[in-house]
């Protein structure tokens, strides 16, 4: 079984909540994280989110086959380019971003040569944070996919990851 070592870079309530339910995944190897905010990631190890709390986004990059970025909007083609140059051969990357088409105008997925895709599960609330980050955040709730290029396993592995966080994937 193929299994997979998950990047977060933005630990508050979506990226503390993926985490909270990957970490139950049989298929998950480590999930290492990073927040601009040091205790934010140190409180998202302490209540479970991620395992190993990574210095900088080029970190978690180097390590992760799938990389969230769960920050603001507006911080999601800074994110991806600080993280592109150390990316592993094979890498997926996952933005949970609320807004697409800014984001990929900015970022041009079609023109990579890794998978990128918009990844956005429709839960959460008005106040963010970590210390609101709970498992089933998603639960029930729709996940909205973007796939750029993707091979047919990907498209696969997003069903499941869909399922895992306990929303309903819509391609």
């Amino acid at each position: 079984m193929e299994t997979f070592t998950v990047g977060i870079v933005g630990l508050g309530l979506v990226g503390g909540s993926l985490g909270l339910d990957l970490a139950l995944w049989g298929k998950k190897r480590c999930i290492i994280g990073y927040d601009r905010v040091k205790d934010v990631a140190l409180q998202a190890r302490e209540k479970g989110a991620i395992e190993v709390v990574a210095e900088s986004i080029e970190e978690v990059a180097e390590r992760a086959d799938l990389l969230f970025i769960a920050t603001p909007v507006r911080e999601i083609p800074r994110v991806f380019f600080a993280a592109r140059p150390f990316l592993r051969e094979g890498a997926r990357v996952l933005e949970t971003g609320s807004s697409k088409e800014w984001v990929f105008r900015e970022i041009r997925p079609e023109g990579l040569d890794i998978e990128y895709i918009g990844f956005h599960p429709m839960g959460g609330s008005r106040e963010g944070g970590i210390d609101r980050a709970r498992p089933g955040l998603f639960r029930g709730m729709p996940v909205l996919v973007i796939p750029g290029r993707i091979r047919e396993t990907t498209r696969a592995l997003l069903q499941e990851l869909g399922e895992v966080i306990g929303g309903r994937v819509f391609f």
